[in-house]
């Protein structure tokens, strides 16, 4: 895998970390990512991912939730960790190393012993002791949807447990509810519960058992891992079924057995829907190495279930897992191997227990009485009451805002289809908006875009508004005359704001907004700041876009940094460029440019020139396509890597995808190493067989763009890092 590649991946494997995955998944995820590489030659180029994700690898590893893992998941887990050992990455902790290093030991132990018989060794609980109000569940964990994540499918088995009771005889509906945390809205889940709670009702009322409405409270036991699918499907109507018979008091109900696991979806007829051969194959698996004995699965399934299940066991042969096949709830209830029938005359008992208990009883409902009061308030006053925004959702050509409760408390004006556009670009999804609370008040505001094709001064301003739709302040952009050397004309003013952020003041616990944009199509292209009060600070013009903006905190002096990425189109360059500004001093215009006519300066920190390259220059020739070719180059992507190295990427074609240059720079701007993706390579090596260019190795031609870039020190550009002298006499005039 090439280091860029690599580079991506990792960014998607630190997503996965920080999401509400299961610990199983981000185990799974990280051998993934780590195994490959301790499988190379030369480890230099990789020890930073050991280093950063050392922490999260044992971290994991402590929390001892491997109930589902292989022996060779394990000893996966097992070579990471010794490689880490070998590399002295545990050198200045190596009781954290033996410490990880048994925890492996003592699981792989743990499960080898499992596969040979000794089912106490184990998961010890799941005996055939029964529960009335809960069941295991299996389901294949949703991940992540990116390519570098595709491989990896983790089965998880989960307790499904329900909470119900009769609503008041007024409410003529189920309330259903799921507190688990799920990746998208709780919409779908939620259908999918109402649909099982309406199946077992019909079920009662096959068998003329009378109904009311219900509270339905169902939830897993932990809270670290995403659910998507239907495969609680089965579990939710049994559970519902049985909490009917107990709610409205019937001689009979049922518990299930705790060594039993559950899995199907159920149809319009009631019946259990067969699994794909995949998902059979992971859940089966996933079963097989947990621990429980059964295994409840859709009728259909069973021919393809055994002939999984022999190759399992002929690996393990010890290890015994009874399939159960069932073609709806009903074969549940009546096999007595999953669970067991009980009788109890309710009516007489709870009679003789009241009078008992009166007093205590008495007691309890004065409790509930204040408890109902504070759910009531809890649930129904406090978020009403609440106007403090926090997440937002564009719904029929307008902004909507809501409070932490779900309920709304701003609505925008109806906006135009290229408000849409933008907004559906996943480049600018979250930078038409901004919830955040600016003023330091204590209460969000929203600041957003209105785009127009048909009012000029929509396109050019910001709008600050508080919950309940009071527009606090708006800002346009004055029109200006421009004047762009490197055409030789005047260009019309056509502003057009294309983003907003906040960024942390140091000076006040108040934000400044960032916003960026265009005065004419790609230029002019200013970068602007305003004060929380929609006050003008000051702006920067750019000769070229740089439509990339990103803050972050270069130098870890605990300020953040704007750095801004892109071209500069002046024919003396016409290459990538990227800027680096303190917000204290963001101002004046690009070197060697005077679009407003008054010879301002630039106090940007850094600006830097990339060069063009070879495969710019002739990508006309490599694909016989003239639109190939781009006037200039353009730099695309910053990342703030980890130890204050920063990833420029530069795009050399108009293609996708596109042959790139990275350029790595330390906190002071040195340039620390520069490489090639493949596409690049590839086109390189192209443009050496046609022999368009001279026979050098791709090495050597990279030294040689060293040579070209360029650093700004305010008089002029420089093949060495340099920083704007201008800016440091601004800054120390400020001090």
């Amino acid at each position: 895998m090439h280091i860029f590649d690599t580079e991506l991946k990792y960014q998607y494997l630190l997503k996965i970390i920080s999401s509400p995955y299961s610990s199983g998944l981000k185990l799974l995820c990280l051998s993934d990512f780590l195994s490959p590489l301790i499988k190379k030659q030369s480890q230099d180029k990789y020890y930073s991912y050991y280093i950063d994700l050392k922490p999260y690898l044992c971290y994991q590893i402590r929390k001892k939730e491997f109930n589902h893992f292989t022996p060779e998941d394990i000893c996966n887990l097992e070579n990471i960790i010794i490689t880490f050992e070998q590399l002295e990455i545990f050198k200045s902790n190596q009781n954290e190393f033996y410490e990880v290093k048994e925890i492996l030991k003592y699981e792989s132990e743990k499960i080898y012993s499992y596969l040979e018989g000794n089912t106490k060794t184990k998961n010890q609980n799941l005996d055939d002791s029964l529960s009335q109000e809960s069941l295991a569940i299996v389901f294949i964990e949703k991940c992540d949807s990116s390519g570098y994540i595709k491989n990896i499918k983790n089965g998880v088995i989960q307790k499904l447990h329900l909470n119900s009771t009769i609503r008041s005889k007024p409410e003529k509906l189920d309330k259903v509810e799921f507190k688990n945390l799920i990746e998208f809205d709780k919409t779908e889940i939620i259908e999918q519960l109402n649909f099982v709670v309406e199946k077992a009702k019909n079920l009662c009322e096959r068998n003329k058992i009378s109904t009311h409405s219900y509270n339905y409270s169902f939830y897993f036991d932990s809270q670290d891992y995403i659910y998507l699918g239907c495969s609680l499907g089965i579990g939710a109507i049994c559970l519902a079924y049985n909490s009917i018979l107990i709610n409205e008091l019937q001689t009979n109900y049922f518990k299930f057995r705790k060594d039993c696991v559950f899995s199907g979806e159920i149809s319009e007829e009631g019946k259990l829907v067969k699994l794909d051969d995949e998902c059979l194959k992971i859940k089966l698996k996933t079963v097989f190495f947990s621990g429980y004995k059964k295994f409840i699965i859709p009728e259909d399934n069973i021919a393809e279930a055994k002939i999984e299940l022999a190759h399992l066991t002929d690996k393990y042969p010890k290890r015994k897992l009874e399939l159960i096949p069932v073609n709806s709830c009903e074969g549940i209830f009546n096999n007595l191997s999953i669970v067991e029938r009980l009788n109890l005359k309710v009516r007489q008992k709870l009679k003789a227990k009241y009078k008992k208990n009166q007093v205590v009883v008495n007691l309890i409902f004065v409790l509930l009485f204040i408890a109902i009061s504070g759910h009531f308030i809890a649930n129904f006053l406090v978020p009403y009451f609440d106007k403090n925004p926090i997440s937002y959702d564009y719904i029929n050509d307008r902004y909507l805002a809501f409070n932490k409760y779900g309920k709304k408390v701003f609505e925008s004006e109806i906006l135009e289809k290229i408000n849409y556009d933008l907004i559906k670009n996943n480049y600018y999804a979250d930078k038409r908006i901004i919830i955040d609370d600016i003023n330091d008040d204590g209460i969000k505001e929203i600041i957003y875009l209105n785009s127009s094709n048909l009012d000029n001064l929509k396109k050019r301003s910001i709008y600050c508004y508080q919950p309940s739709n009071h527009l606090i302040w708006s800002y346009s952009i004055p029109e200006k005359i421009l004047f762009y050397k490197n055409q030789g004309e005047n260009y019309i003013d056509n502003s057009f704001i294309i983003a907003i952020s906040a960024i942390n003041d140091p000076k006040t616990r108040a934000k400044k907004i960032l916003y960026y944009g265009n005065y004419n199509d790609y230029f002019p292209y200013y970068i602007g700041l305003l004060d929380c009060n929609g006050k003008f600070i000051s702006e920067f013009i750019n000769s070229g876009h740089t439509g990339k903006i990103s803050i972050f905190d270069i130098d870890n002096d605990g300020k953040d940094e704007i750095i801004a990425a892109g071209q500069n189109n002046l024919k003396m360059f016409n290459s990538a460029c990227f800027i680096i500004f303190d917000p204290e001093f963001l101002s004046g215009v690009s070197p060697e440019t005077n679009p407003l006519g008054d010879n301002r300066i630039g106090l940007e920190k850094y600006y830097i020139i990339l060069p063009r390259t070879v495969v710019l220059e002739n990508a006309n020739l490599l694909t016989g396509n003239e639109s190939s070719k781009m006037p200039r180059n353009e730099a695309s992507f910053i990342l703030n890597r980890q130890k204050s190295n920063i990833l420029v990427s530069t795009r050399e074609t108009n293609d996708t995808p596109s042959p790139s240059i990275l350029y790595y720079f330390d906190d002071k701007m040195n340039l620390t190493n520069i490489d090639a993706d493949d596409y690049f390579e590839i086109a390189y090596n192209h443009l050496l067989e046609k022999k368009i260019i001279p026979d050098i190795t791709l090495d050597e031609y990279l030294n040689t763009l060293k040579e070209k870039i360029l650093w700004w020190d305010g008089v002029q550009f420089e093949n060495k890092p340099a920083m704007n002298k201008y800016y440091l006499e601004a800054k120390m005039k400020d001090k």
